[in-house]
């Protein structure tokens, strides 16, 4: 799975992760992903470094957004995550679902499939509904 096959499921054209980028996310439940436009994504590796949810309804797409825009300095993993987006000019997309949670999941099972692996920075496989 990299970008390209996310745009193929219904995910919005990449975003460059900027100030304001949250404000074109719609406040409904999905799922998101970070790419890096600099990482070419091959037969042994993807240009998509992470993969999260919005599954609720203060905790929607653009709220998710948002907190990684503007993360308090208790999160560490929106602080790292922030970082490095800005570092490396990471891009952004989503898709709204009904279920982020259960879209989130099969996204990550089928990157796991692929690759063998999560994306780089997700470091755990969530639970998953059966």
């Amino acid at each position: 799975m990299d970008s390209r096959s996310l745009l193929q499921m219904g995910f919005v054209p990449w975003r460059k992760f900027e100030e304001g980028v949250e404000r074109t996310a719609p406040p409904t439940r999905g799922a998101y992903a970070f790419r890096d436009p600099n990482q070419p994504s091959t037969d042994a590796a993807s240009d998509v470094v992470y993969i999260g949810r919005a599954n609720g309804a203060q905790h929607h797409l653009q709220h998710c957004l948002k907190e990684y825009l503007h993360p308090g300095y208790i999160n560490a993993t929106k602080l790292r995550m922030r970082h490095k987006a800005m570092e490396f000019g990471w891009e952004v997309s989503w898709k709204t679902a009904e279920d982020g949670a259960e879209l989130e999941c099969q996204l990550l099972q089928s990157f796991k499939d692929r690759y063998g692996r999560l994306p780089q920075e997700n470091r755990v496989m969530p639970r998953c509904p059966p």
